[in-house]
């Protein structure tokens, strides 16, 4: 299979390399589209601090091509967008099968894992936690909106018959 390799800022070089295996949990999409990301810009240039080669490329989409052991949510011939950790621009790339996504009847031309992989990358860095049950959450937030308004009040704002407006007072 063909792929790309930047073997110095700015120098692409398009090597033969054997086609992967996907291991267990795995998918290897046939690439149909790789996206250019904004993070592998200071690299081409050269102005990421790294050493080369690098292998770019992880906004793809594509077709299935092979399932790894363990993957059963997809099947040959499926479209799909994934978000990989390299080696994008290529005939075929194995990815984690929790980061590859179907595509449905999306066209695979346009590279489709581009906001997928903003999106991944967000919730990753934000390190999310989930709550107990999800109807637990705004209770609870409702509970401590509560004792902080309690806490903050001071004697003078809190309301009692004698403390209400005029307006109140007279209806």
């Amino acid at each position: 299979m063909r792929l790309a390799v930047l073997s110095a800022p700015r120098r692409l070089e398009v090597v033969d390399e054997p086609v992967p295996e996907p291991g267990p949990g795995e998918v290897l999409p046939r690439v149909a589209s790789c996206g250019v990301c904004a993070s592998e810009l200071d690299m081409w240039e050269g102005a990421a601090g790294i050493d080369y080669p690098r292998f770019p490329g992880h906004e793809v989409s594509g077709t299935v091509g092979r399932l790894g052991p363990g993957v059963n949510r997809f099947s040959r011939g499926d479209p799909v967008a994934a978000w990989v950790t390299g080696r994008g621009f290529a005939d075929y790339v194995a990815v984690r099968a929790e980061y590859c996504f179907a595509a449905g009847s999306v066209p695979r031309d346009p590279a489709l894992a581009e906001p997928l992989a903003c999106a991944v990358n967000a919730v990753e860095l934000a390190a999310p936690t989930r709550a107990r049950t999800p109807s637990s959450a705004p209770a609870r937030w409702a509970r401590r909106a509560r004792s902080t308004s309690a806490r903050t009040r001071s004697p003078a704002s809190t309301p009692t018959s004698r403390s209400r407006s005029p307006a109140r007072r007279a209806g």
